[in-house]
């Protein structure tokens, strides 16, 4: 005969707790898993480039206008003003033909929210300007470029000029020059 043996209410309330404690722990892996799945489809990382070859092609396309710039002779000197969100650009040497149009970009190092481009129109002091949609602070990288959908339309050759700054004031004025290219033998 089998003794029919009942748990005391100690021994109920130690099952229940290694009970739960047991259960929790697949159950917390669960959640933490499920959760780490949608941080990641929600923020994917945006630095990652989905098709190489043609960001390669592009690339050359943007070297070719670093080296058209350089053939030139060309140089700028950018000044921002946070204050009034107003931007000037003087393009060295002064060119007669000068495009009425140009394309400034700032852009953040690693958050693409973060850029601004914008048009600089030609003035008649040979001076281009625009208007920042806001204050620019942080640090930049700087591209002033021919409109790339203009060069296409009249067949000719951009270039585009670079440079960098950290903006931490409300007045800034950064030099820009073509992008220096080191070979393998140099």
């Amino acid at each position: 005969m089998a003794q029919n043996q009942s748990l005391s209410p100690e021994d109920k309330k130690h099952s229940r707790f290694w009970l739960g404690f047991l259960l929790a722990i697949p159950l917390l892996a669960i959640v933490l898993g499920s959760s780490y799945i949608v941080i990641a489809v929600k923020h994917a990382d945006s630095l990652v480039i989905d098709d190489y070859y043609k960001e390669g092609l592009a690339i050359e396309k943007e070297l070719e206008r670093d080296r058209h710039a350089q053939a030139l002779g060309l140089t700028a000197t950018v000044s921002l003003d946070n204050s009034r969100k107003r931007v000037s650009v003087t393009l060295s040497p002064a060119k007669t033909n000068a495009p009425r149009a140009l394309t400034l970009s700032f852009i953040s190092p690693t958050l693409p929210d973060e850029d601004i481009t914008l048009p600089v129109q030609l003035n008649p002091d040979n001076e281009y300007e625009g208007f920042l949609p806001h204050e620019v602070k942080g640090k930049r990288y700087i591209h002033l470029e021919t409109p790339k959908a203009l060069d296409i339309q009249e067949q000719r050759e951009g270039w585009r000029l670079i440079g960098s700054s950290y903006i931490d004031t409300p007045s800034v004025t950064v030099a820009l020059q073509p992008a220096t290219m080191k070979t393998a033998n140099e």
